[in-house]
């Protein structure tokens, strides 16, 4: 996964970045193009960035795969 017209604003010790992540995924043996929105919002914690959120729109390709899917049998 990459991500594409990235955006990052820092203030303090916290930043987000918004952009598009792409490209490919492995779901239930399939292999599936991902391309959708993305917010990453940022801490600095003793030096280090870390990741405290991370969201992303819903894929329209990965909805259709799991709509397909046939529940675990009990």
């Amino acid at each position: 996964i990459g991500i594409e017209d990235q955006h990052i604003q820092v203030v303090g010790d916290t930043a987000w970045e918004v952009g598009i992540e792409s490209g490919q995924a492995t779901l239930a043996g399939e292999n599936i193009p991902i391309r959708h929105r993305v917010t990453n919002i940022y801490q600095r914690e003793n030096g280090v960035w870390k990741m405290v959120h991370h969201h992303s729109d819903p894929s329209p390709v990965m909805q259709d795969l799991v709509s397909r899917l046939s529940p675990p049998s009990s």
